[in-house]
């Protein structure tokens, strides 16, 4: 979010407040907006209208993120897996590739590299090493990867030109599409400020009347 949504952020959530009959207290509202002010406001608007159809009790900052489509850790490591799978298969270790998640660049190399890994054989690949890449995506999912953890991974065709001092051979890594929604990791943004005084972006009380019929 930027600033020029905290005015409908703060009604949605005083609407779904309202909702659940929840008192729409500055310190309720700078927790959602903390909680939250990484997505879209329209992904916000869109959690908080499913709620309000389908909760008894009003939900969690987790449960809003799935609500607003996000994919749990779980769901993203299964993802990623067949991703990885399908491209061991249809490019094995001689190709550099890039997969558009960057947190699997970055599992692939904590497990010992691209190349490594395409070696290995089936029954190892089979046996540990898919628990094993759970296990590091979980790990890297919610941190801030660093340039080094995130780079394309080489292929030993492109290492072995640069070995030997043909970079005019080196191509540029395949890019794999994962299907997987970009990662969204809450990071400071001068953009949404510190949420002082909240509770001045509420609008009257027929406005947020208004907003709770409109999203149901």
């Amino acid at each position: 979010m930027i600033e020029t949504d905290r005015p409908q952020f703060v009604l949605a959530m005083a609407a779904m407040a309202a909702t659940f009959r929840r008192e729409a207290t500055e310190a309720l509202l700078t927790g959602y907006w903390m909680g939250l002010n990484d997505l879209p406001v329209e992904d916000i608007n869109q959690a908080v209208a499913r709620a309000m159809r389908t909760k008894t009790f009003m939900p969690a900052v987790a449960e809003l993120r799935e609500l607003a489509g996000e994919m749990t850790v779980d769901q993203r490591a299964v993802k990623a897996w067949g991703a990885f799978e399908m491209a061991v298969k249809a490019h094995g270790g001689y190709a550099s590739v890039d997969f558009d998640d960057q947190t699997i660049n970055a599992t692939i190399r904590n497990l010992g590299g691209w190349e490594r890994l395409c070696e290995l054989p089936a029954s190892e690949f089979d046996k540990w090493l898919r628990k094993d890449f759970a296990k590091a995506y979980h790990g890297l999912a919610s941190t801030r990867l660093s340039a080094e953890e995130a780079a394309p991974l080489i292929g030993e065709h492109d290492r072995t030109n640069r070995f030997n001092g043909f970079t005019g051979a080196i191509k540029p890594p395949l890019q794999i599409t994962t299907g997987l929604p970009p990662r969204r990791i809450a990071l400071p943004r001068p953009a949404a400020s510190a949420p002082v005084g909240l509770l001045e972006n509420i609008g009257t009380e027929a406005e947020v009347t208004q907003h709770t019929e409109t999203k149901r």
